[in-house]
């Protein structure tokens, strides 16, 4: 049986956060389970992103309103995050 999750580490935090970093590897496999992937990287291709619209976008949120049912450091990066999420999936 194929492990789903592999090379599984965790590393010093990146600057001053004071989480530690957790590393892994998924294992993924074709339809005739001949050809495994490992260890690839997804990640956003800014060249082509449109940063005047994500700064009108995250500049016309009502961060106070937003902020004002947060009672925690991770609620408030969670909130910073959907919207930042939100841009760069809508923009980039």
């Amino acid at each position: 049986m194929l492990n789903l999750i592999c090379d599984l580490g965790v590393q010093c935090p990146i600057s001053n956060i004071d989480h530690n970093l957790v590393k892994f590897s998924i294992n993924l496999c074709t339809a005739d389970n001949d050809t495994h992937i490992s260890d690839f990287e997804w990640y956003y291709d800014f060249s082509g992103a449109d940063y005047e619209s994500m700064c009108h976008y995250l500049g016309n949120i009502n961060w106070l309103s937003e902020f004002s049912f947060v009672f925690s450091v991770e609620d408030y990066w969670n909130v910073f995050v959907y919207y930042l999420n939100t841009a760069i999936e809508a923009y980039s």
